[in-house]
């Protein structure tokens, strides 16, 4: 019996594929339909290119591909993505359309967005989520490197707008811009965005890991205590042999 757990998409779902800032797809040749990373039919993963083949894998690259950290002209509320009367695989397809943002935080986004109105949305044709992924790579970071501790990122934007970074939303997170700590905000259900500047930004995220400052302090704490009891030993020690002497 076979065990694995996964988050392995359905090949339609180009749009969280693109979300995900995924570049490429690996097929595996060699192994049956139910192993990670097989498919039979290639028709539905729409966009993506054979670029190579290697050791029975071949390797497909999205034409919809927008590097890490990208901006968005619209946005919808959580309840009104929720809520469109689309189809799986249109929703997914919106995903590159609009920047989904918590329902008490829309007048913050209405500053800079414009917040479309869900009746208006239809399900969008290929053609049109190319278009999409275009728009985002217009203004997308032309640097994007990780670090031990977390990314960077270098933007030009034309105008002040959110940058949205698919890396998983954790509060051990900070961001900077231009060397000034910024807020991050949760958006599209559990990913970060962060407000820049119109201009040229130098963008740096720092991962502290949870409960490690406390850490630092009980170890700190530790380690005195330790020292303490040591000298009190020690103390100890060197009165209960004079006490021997004495006597």
């Amino acid at each position: 019996m076979h065990r694995k757990v996964t988050s392995n998409l359905k090949p339609s779902r180009i749009g969280v594929r693109a979300l995900l800032s995924g570049k490429y797809f690996l097929k595996n040749t060699m192994a049956s339909i139910e192993t990670i990373g097989h498919l039979e039919d290639m028709s539905e993963l729409k966009g993506y290119n054979l670029s190579n083949e290697e050791n029975g894998f071949e390797f497909y690259e999205n034409q919809n591909y927008v590097r890490p950290g990208f901006t968005f002209k619209e946005f919808i509320t959580e309840t009104e993505y929720e809520e469109t009367d689309l189809t799986q695989n249109a929703k997914d397809r919106l995903l590159m359309r609009v920047l989904i943002v918590p329902d008490e935080s829309a007048s913050e986004y209405e500053k800079y967005l414009t917040h479309v109105d869900p009746a208006s949305l239809s399900s969008p044709s290929f053609t049109q989520f190319t278009k999409y992924c275009n728009s985002r790579r217009l203004e997308s970071c032309s640097q994007f490197e990780t670090t031990t501790h977390g990314f960077t990122a270098k933007a030009d934007l034309s105008k002040e707008n959110y940058i949205f970074f698919s890396v998983p939303y954790e509060k051990g997170f900070s961001a900077y811009v231009n060397g000034k700590e910024t807020t991050i905000n949760k958006v599209d259900y559990g990913f970060m965005a962060i407000l820049a500047p119109a201009g040229e930004s130098t963008i740096e995220f720092k991962y502290t890991p949870s409960l490690y400052k406390e850490g630092r302090l009980f170890s700190l704490a530790g380690v005195i205590m330790l020292i303490a009891l040591t000298i009190i030993n020690h103390i100890t020690k060197s009165s209960t042999r004079r006490e021997k002497v004495e006597e």
